[in-house]
């Protein structure tokens, strides 16, 4: 039963980092920046731009710090696998928060699972009972 909790960990974590790395991947190419520009003979012409358009390349840095956060468990065994889990999901919940005027509510997806995973147990609580 352990193993089966171990491995839906695992998935979860590899989940929520694949869809922060969809959700940067998505801020940082689909336009999500309109322009209408009026010319002097009354022809409008309107025109879309992407994040990186418009906010140039530091925005590969500010994307990049939540798929950063959220690889951090899928790599990491042990206990240090159990404490990056909840530093890795407490972390993407303060960007959501932090960022949910901007660009924190794209995150959500992947903070839910990333929290879900922090919060299943990887021994049973019976095996941590058990007299000795």
């Amino acid at each position: 039963m352990a193993t089966l909790r171990i491995m839906v960990k695992r998935w979860l974590q590899v989940a929520a980092l694949v869809l922060v790395a969809a959700a940067s991947t998505v801020l940082l190419l689909v336009p999500t920046y309109e322009s209408a520009t009026t010319s002097s003979n009354g022809t409008e012409t309107v025109t879309t731009q992407s994040m990186l358009e418009v906010n140039g390349p530091w925005l590969l840095v500010v994307l990049a710090a939540p798929i950063v956060l959220a690889v951090l468990p899928v790599f990491a065994r042990g206990r240090t696998w159990v404490v990056l889990s909840i530093v890795s999901a407490t972390l993407l919940w303060v960007g959501v928060i932090l960022g949910s005027l901007t660009i924190g509510i794209f995150f959500v997806p992947g903070a839910i699972l990333a929290l879900i995973a922090a919060c299943l147990p990887v021994r049973s609580n019976r095996a941590a009972a058990a007299p000795a």
